[in-house]
């Protein structure tokens, strides 16, 4: 069956890149250098016109998106949708990144959160959207942790060095993490204690893509034609197993990104694909705004229909 949907998506794609015209406006595509699971279903779905490039900063992603510089862009939603509070011209399309931080130690006999409470964490990125959801789970089930914030690449160094024995990290660092030491150990999924926390799927709308408003109102066919190929893509590539659905992992990416499609796919046994159109799940956006980013106000204008 698996097969079978691989089969059938590529058909799709390819039968629909032989249908198009040959003139086709150029379409940039911008995703952070290090992003995997976000991205991929615009890998899956690419034509020749368009143009993927990395951004590589909190700051210079949210100039590009200020200054309305790409079609697509993809990103965390609470920073898609602070630009947006502050003018990007852009709108949430969908929501693509659900399980990303994995929570990690040596102690494999612990369990999150309690037994976290005797030691120190550390966390990475240290401004990211996980950081403020933990914390305020955490306060909500008056609980307290020692986590110590710091970017990924000092993370990485200091759980390598033994200077950390536990850790919540995202895809696809986890899955690097635990191949180059394995003294680590899976203990649970910042997703998983969201669930547990408020009776629901071990899922979080971390992620996603927006589209430039401006583009999309002046190509009204080409966004339903493109936003139709993308469900089909979330199809076939929910019922693709993690090796054939790392396939779309440009080879390119492989060197500028340093993650190869066999480390992708390990990492898609954790962080699956999933896509969903951000109008199809309101309520959820604006309860997960509310818990990592109060202070932005969120409203359905900052959505594409």
């Amino acid at each position: 069956m698996r097969y079978f949907f691989f089969v059938l998506l590529l058909v799709v794609l390819g039968g629909g890149a032989s249908c198009r015209p040959e003139e086709k406006t150029e379409v940039v595509v911008w995703a952070n250098a290090s992003a995997t699971t976000p991205v991929l279903p615009l890998y899956a779905l690419q034509e020749p016109s368009w143009k993927f490039r990395d951004w590589n900063t909190t700051v210079a992603f949210q100039s590009l998106l200020l200054a309305g510089d790409g079609v697509f862009w993809v990103g965390h939603l609470e920073g898609l949708v602070r630009a947006c509070q502050h003018g990007a011209p852009l709108q949430l399309l969908a929501v693509t990144g659900w399980r990303k931080w994995q929570i990690l130690s040596r102690h494999a006999e612990w369990h999150f959160p309690e037994d976290f409470q005797l030691g120190d964490m550390g966390f990475a990125p240290s401004d990211g959207a996980g950081r403020f959801l933990l914390e305020a789970l955490l306060k909500e089930q008056d609980l307290s942790l020692t986590l110590k914030p710091m970017e990924m690449r000092q993370m990485m160094l200091k759980a390598l060095d033994g200077q950390l024995d536990s850790v919540v990290i995202p895809e696809p660092f986890a899955t690097a993490l635990l191949k180059k030491d394995s003294s680590f150990h899976r203990i649970s999924s910042l997703e998983e204690y969201y669930g547990r926390c408020r009776n629901c799927a071990p899922e979080v709308p971390w992620a996603g893509i927006a589209v430039h408003r401006e583009w999309a109102g002046k190509h009204p066919e080409e966004m339903a034609r493109i936003v139709a190929k993308l469900g089909v893509v979330a199809v076939g590539l929910a019922a693709m197993t993690p090796a054939q659905a790392a396939k779309f992992w440009p080879l390119e990416k492989e060197r500028s990104a340093g993650i190869s499609r066999t480390a992708l796919a390990d990492s898609l046994e954790r962080d699956p694909v999933k896509v969903v159109l951000a109008k199809d799940m309101i309520p959820q956006l604006r309860e997960f705004l509310a818990i990592v980013a109060p202070e932005i106000p969120f409203n359905e204008g900052m959505v594409w229909y």
